[in-house]
């Protein structure tokens, strides 16, 4: 009889248990995917593919450093890629350059700082903004070793950083200020970025001046890019000001048009 209490009770345990990882899993709203080296070398071919716009444009683009990837490189410029490269590309990364390693020094930086991620997340969805700020309940932050920097999709809430080896992250110094400054990208992307066709240095501007201004406390280490348009800096200065924003980017486009 002791024993059948015993094995009741540890019944219990494990139902509760499983029942809160379940519930943790469901209020999650970020997490960090380290990419399998299938995955890399997906990515780095669609980079090899664009290569000649990465060059027209002036972007440094980092790939695998092996003559084999130059060769590649060299036959995207010339429109010479088939699909045989692309299945050669995957068995090199996979036997020669992938190493899951590489990663765990870039990952643990963000895993420490997930929950203050979350905190600006929340922050976020409570305010009661005037105008349509997009946010997902679930964000998935992605690492990668190569590419020309980063990105977002304001589609899917994907946001694709890269890392270095010894923890390092181009961008900012901190991936945590990189990935909330995405999160905003992605906010107000298409209610304000697109509605109003800013600029490049326009809209990294106004990226810039929103999370200074509404995660300073959170944020004192934010530093705002040297490119971004200086003169969108008279309009935004504090909180409200955030609550009032496509009254001010009118403003600022009708008086710096």
């Amino acid at each position: 009889m002791c024993l059948l209490n015993r094995l009741s009770r540890l019944i219990v345990f494990v139902v509760i248990f499983f029942n809160a990882l379940v519930l943790l899993e469901q209020n999650k709203q970020v997490s960090l995917v380290i990419p399998t080296a299938e995955d890399e070398a997906s990515y780095i071919w669609q980079n090899i593919k664009d290569i000649g716009f990465f060059d027209k444009n002036g972007y440094s683009v980092n790939f695998p450093r092996w003559t084999f990837v130059d060769s590649l490189l060299n036959s995207s410029r010339k429109n010479e890629l088939n699909q045989s490269n692309y299945n050669e590309l995957i068995k090199f990364i996979v036997d020669s350059v992938y190493n899951i390693n590489d990663y765990s020094k870039g990952s643990d930086k963000i895993t420490y700082g997930i929950s203050t991620i979350e905190y600006a997340i929340t922050q976020l969805s409570k305010q009661n903004w005037s105008w349509d700020f997009l946010i997902f309940t679930y964000y998935k932050i992605k690492l990668t070793l190569y590419g020309p920097g980063g990105s977002y999709n304001n589609e899917t809430g994907v946001i694709l950083l890269q890392t270095f080896p010894n923890g390092g992250f181009k961008g900012y110094n901190s991936p945590i200020n990189t990935i909330i400054h995405e999160i905003v990208h992605i906010g107000i992307e298409k209610s304000i970025i697109w509605k109003y066709k800013l600029s490049h240095t326009q809209k990294e501007r106004l990226v810039d001046l929103f999370v200074s201004i509404y995660f300073g406390d959170l944020l004192p280490d934010y530093k705002l890019q040297e490119f971004g348009d200086k003169r969108l800096d008279k309009y935004f200065r504090e909180k409200k000001d955030l609550l009032e924003l496509p009254n001010l980017v009118e403003q600022f486009l009708q008086e710096n048009s």
